[in-house]
């Protein structure tokens, strides 16, 4: 799965909420300096940021993230989302960034396709989806109806151009949760799964849990035979989230 890519790699960030944001970020550029330029707060003011205090819409109890990585670098992302609504509300956003700006302010698109958005047993749900700006937004719900209780929404989505490609090896990077919204997971996981046929000699992975920024690993990983496990070992409170890293040569 060689190619050329952008020189410099970056951190797809992914979050889930009622009204959700996310962003992206490359290792070498200034990521406070990214985040400001499209709208987000810094590490600091996250850090800053007075304890939320607000009533919950919901809690997500299980947030899993299955991924599929393709020989042509493309990858398929299938989300289970177990969300316990704490009061009547007509559903969920997720929001999908599907470009970011390298290290030489050129625009590097990722193409994403929306596969389907259904409940637990499969079942269509209704979702719209649009695009504003850099974002890919997938509205979930229906505006005449209200959901109430434990509900289970199953995204499924194609990425493409979203590989780092080095002379040796090739890495994927993910925010699975995201960082930027009002509501605590009490359980995050994730697979990994390369669909080539030849086994690579060395894998290796990491994760991390926290707030935006955070080096903390209350997570655990186990990597063999082209896949990788990551799972959260505690409840990801208001703002933290959970990241993992990938690579194979």
């Amino acid at each position: 799965m060689k190619g050329r890519f952008a020189s410099s790699a970056f951190i797809l960030f992914l979050s889930l909420t009622v009204f959700s944001s996310f962003a992206f970020a490359s290792r070498n550029r200034n990521i406070d300096q990214l985040l400001k330029e499209q709208g987000y707060q810094s590490v600091e003011e996250v850090l800053n940021k007075p304890p939320f205090t607000g009533t919950l819409d919901f809690t997500i109890n299980k947030f899993h993230s299955q991924i599929t990585i393709d020989e042509d670098s493309s990858f398929i992302v299938k989300e289970t989302i177990d969300v316990e609504f704490h009061r009547p509300r007509h559903g969920i956003y997720r929001e999908i960034p599907f470009q970011y700006t390298d290290d030489l302010g050129k625009t590097i698109g990722t193409p994403l396709e929306v596969l389907s958005v259904t409940d637990k047993s499969g079942k269509d749900c209704k979702y719209k989806v649009r695009r504003t700006g850099n974002i890919v937004n997938i509205r979930i719900g229906d505006a005449n109806t209200y959901v109430s209780g434990n509900r289970t929404y199953v995204f499924t989505y194609k990425v493409g151009n979203a590989i780092l490609f080095f002379d040796n090896h090739d890495e994927f990077y993910w925010n699975v949760t995201g960082n930027y919204w009002n509501a605590p997971i009490k359980e995050a996981s994730a697979d990994i799964t390369l669909t080539v046929k030849k086994q690579s000699k060395n894998l290796w992975a990491a994760c991390y849990t926290g707030v935006y920024g955070s080096r903390s690993s209350d997570c655990s990983f186990e990597a063999s035979h082209n896949s990788a496990d990551f799972a959260t070992k505690k409840n990801l409170n208001i703002g933290e989230g959970l990241t993992i890293a990938f690579g194979w040569d």
